[in-house]
C-alpha cells in the first residue's frame, strides 16, 4: 500500500484548507468555503429543469472537468462517469420530473429520485477505491449530489481494506430493482437510501451528509431504521 501524500485543493476564491482535518463536517465546511465550489454547486441546482444530468469530476490538484452526457439510444438524462488516478470526487445534478420522448416517439414521464442512485455509489465506491491505489487521501473524496429540494454529500470513515472484496461481491448491474423497491416502501428518500446502503451495499463507513446553509448535518438509521440527525458543529 502506498503512502498517502496530502495534497493541497485549490479553488477559485480560496484555499481548500480541508487537508489539513479528516473529520468529515470539517471537510465539508472547508469545501463549501471555496467559492468555486459553491457556484458548481449553484449551477447545478439551476440546471435541474434539463432534460439531461450536468456534472464534474474535481481532480485531486482542484480544477474540474464537465461530465457529458452517456451514449443512448432512449434519450438517457444520465451524465457519463469516468475517474482516473487523480480524481478525487464529482458533482451533479438529479433532475425534476419531466417527460421523455423514446425513440420510437412513445412519450414517457420520467420522476427522477432525488438522492443518490446505485451508479453514483458505484462511482464513490471507485473513488475510495483508487484513492487508496494512487495514493490520494481517503478522507478527501466525496460525492455530491444536488437536487432543487436537497444537496447531499457522500463520505467514508471505515477500513479500506474492508471495502475491495465487497465491492467485487456486489452485482451493480441489477440494483435499480430493490433500490426503487426500497425507496418505494420507505417513509421518505433519506431512510430509503440509508436502508438501500445497508442491506445491499454492506459497506461500513459510506456515510451520507446533507448540506444546507442553516447547517450541515449527518444521516444515520438508528436500531429502529429510523433517520437520525447529528448535526455538524
Amino acid at each position: 500500500m502506498s503512502r498517502a501524500r496530502r495534497s493541497r485543493q485549490r479553488g477559485e476564491g480560496g484555499e481548500d484548507q480541508s487537508a489539513n482535518v479528516t473529520d468529515p463536517c470539517a471537510k465539508i465546511k472547508a469545501q463549501m468555503a471555496i467559492a468555486n465550489i459553491t457556484a458548481k454547486i449553484e449551477e447545478l441546482r439551476k440546471k435541474t429543469n434539463l432534460k439531461v444530468e450536468t456534472g464534474y469530476m474535481q481532480s485531486k490538484n482542484g480544477p474540474f472537468t464537465a461530465l457529458t452526457g452517456a451514449s443512448s439510444t432512449d434519450g438517457a438524462d444520465k451524465i457519463d462517469f469516468k475517474p482516473d488516478a487523480n480524481t478525487v470526487g464529482y458533482l451533479h445534478n438529479h433532475l425534476d420530473t419531466y417527460d421523455k420522448v423514446k425513440a420510437n416517439g412513445d412519450i414517457e414521464p420520467v420522476e427522477p429520485i432525488k438522492i443518490f442512485s446505485p451508479y453514483d455509489v458505484k462511482m464513490f465506491v471507485i473513488l475510495i477505491l483508487n484513492a487508496n491505489r494512487y495514493g490520494i487521501p481517503i478522507s478527501d473524496t466525496y460525492g455530491t449530489m444536488v437536487s432543487s429540494s436537497a444537496i447531499y454529500q457522500l463520505r467514508f470513515t471505515g477500513n479500506i481494506n474492508n471495502v475491495s472484496m465487497k465491492a467485487n461481491n456486489i452485482n451493480w448491474t441489477i440494483l435499480d430493482i430493490p433500490y426503487k423497491k426500497i425507496m418505494k416502501n420507505s417513509n421518505s428518500l433519506e431512510e430509503g437510501f440509508l436502508k438501500f446502503l445497508n442491506e445491499q451495499i454492506g459497506i461500513s463507513g459510506i456515510e451520507l451528509y446533507k448540506i444546507d446553509s442553516s447547517g450541515n448535518s449527518k444521516r444515520s438509521l438508528n436500531n429502529n431504521g429510523k433517520v437520525t440527525t447529528t448535526n455538524c458543529n
